[in-house]
């Protein structure tokens, strides 16, 4: 089958590839659960894939062109949070002190959970807005899609650091977790949250943009209506 390549159009959840004569969108969204905790499934599921025309193309790199002068405020944001820490700690200023509670076992148990089902949850809320975001720019809905099955090439080596990058974070999310039940400290459940948002957020990793990373279409559906 053919190799193809993927490109980042400044759009998380969709990327670009050039398949015969034709350019497409594959939609990373996974295509199941199970999919956000164990990696390599994604590579066995059919993802969903869009058919753009030559204008629509356009559009996505032009406002790609101009999304990318975003990056300094970004920028600013975590320098900001990086100067704010380094001023707590000059000044002996514990940021954690006033986020002490006094929950129960159970009461506690309950808003980890609900912290995982929110990380969760809020990820939906971003991979939908980023799809009204895409029908929006190009004026049409994406009903139809092709269904194509795609494998990396030769990136054994890489997707194994992902792998156990992916389980560091994991196990991190964890451990917050374990320490807000722990010391009853507010913020340990908002640092769960935010790694296992990241832990989730990393299943895009499964299709990586670059010139430096190939994929193989091994298995193409015909188009169908979407569900």
């Amino acid at each position: 089958m053919q190799k193809i390549k993927l490109y980042y159009k400044g759009n998380f959840r969709y990327l670009l590839f050039h398949y015969q004569g034709k350019q497409y969108l594959l939609d990373r969204f996974p295509k199941h659960f199970l999919g956000y905790f164990c990696l390599p499934l994604n590579w066995y599921f059919y993802q969903k894939v869009y058919a753009i025309s030559d204008e629509e193309l356009f559009k996505i790199e032009e406002k790609n062109s101009k999304a990318s002068k975003l990056i300094l405020p970004t920028s600013l944001a975590a320098g900001l949070a990086v100067f704010v820490n380094a001023w707590a700690r000059m000044n002996h200023i514990d940021l954690f002190a006033n986020f002490y509670v006094n929950f129960s076992i159970v009461t506690s148990l309950i808003l980890v959970v609900m912290g995982l089902l929110l990380s969760f949850s809020l990820l939906q809320i971003l991979y939908s807005k980023k799809k009204n975001s895409l029908e929006k720019l190009l004026n049409r809905s994406l009903e139809q899609s092709i269904y194509f099955k795609i494998k990396p090439v030769n990136s054994l080596g890489f997707y194994i650091k992902i792998l156990l990058l992916r389980l560091c974070v994991f196990a991190l999310a964890l451990i917050f977790a374990l320490a807000f039940m722990y010391l009853k400290n507010i913020a340990m459940l908002c640092l769960m949250f935010l790694t296992m948002f990241i832990f989730l957020w990393t299943v895009n990793i499964a299709f990586v943009p670059g010139e430096e990373r190939e994929y193989e279409i091994v298995g193409v559906i015909s188009y169908q209506s979407e569900n």
